[in-house]
């Protein structure tokens, strides 16, 4: 029987190593949840890269699972690509997923979240703004669609009076996200992987929070008179893992 491995891929970083260990820990989950033979882990900027990956096992079939948010351009362009430049390559069976913040069971963990923090921080959802903050690119125009995808359907479930979108590298900025928001009570969900300087420096910082970088999640500040509450990023909810787990098995 031919041996199967199922490669979790994830953009990574060479700059915070805290990034890439997030990927091997769902990736030790994964193996004791899953009936892969192997599960392994592979990165854009780190060890194993996408073109390494499949040239360290002897397996023959293969499921690349994106550990992305958005079928835009390291999922559709660079993995691809990449993956093919293994030795191995042409001689195994690989079927690559769709991303992970794709998955319709992302809307329901998000708006679970959302639920909880609202609760917990006394807000009122009639008068509360939810924006999604996605990374985007210019370079990929698909690539913002999952960040207005996710915020589309956490609208029509009434979770606040108000739900906005807002990039890192595309438009709208986040940068005047809080003064654009029509309430008073601001949530900003990160709609990102791993709790790497995005998260912990770049966002509370372009929407105005003077205390970044930020260690603990949620953390709450007032920015220009209004209060706001800015989370972790969504690939650190503890319900992530269970969908991995459902979409390698689905994938199989």
């Amino acid at each position: 029987m031919n041996r199967s491995a199922l490669v979790l891929a994830s953009h990574g970083s060479r700059a915070a190593p805290e990034v890439n260990r997030t990927l091997g820990a769902f990736a030790e989950h994964l193996a004791e949840r899953t009936s892969f033979d192997e599960v392994l882990v592979a990165f854009h900027q780190g060890t194993p890269h996408f073109c390494q990956v499949l040239d360290q096992t002897d397996a023959e079939d293969f499921v690349i699972l994106p550990v992305m948010t958005s079928n835009g351009y390291y999922c559709a362009e660079v993995l691809p690509r990449e993956l093919a430049k293994n030795g191995r390559f042409p001689n195994v069976r690989l079927h690559q997923t769709a991303p992970l913040g794709v998955d319709p069971r992302v809307v329901g963990l998000v708006a679970q979240r959302i639920r909880d923090l609202f609760a917990e921080n006394d807000v009122s959802t009639a008068h509360a703004t939810v924006v999604i903050v996605g990374h985007g690119t210019p370079r990929h125009a698909a690539s913002r669609n999952a960040t207005l995808q996710l915020a589309a359907a956490l609208a029509k479930q009434n979770l606040a009076a108000e739900v906005l979108t807002g990039f890192l590298d595309d438009e709208p900025p986040i940068d005047n996200v809080v003064h654009c928001a029509s309430h008073d009570s601001i949530l900003i969900v990160p709609f990102l992987i791993a709790g790497g300087p995005h998260v912990t420096d770049d966002v509370p910082a372009r929407v105005g929070m003077n205390t970044a970088p930020i260690q603990n999640f949620p953390h709450v500040a007032t920015v220009a008179g209004r209060t706001v509450i800015c989370d972790m990023p969504v690939g650190a909810y503890h319900g992530v893992v269970d969908i991995l787990a459902i979409m390698a098995e689905e994938a199989r």
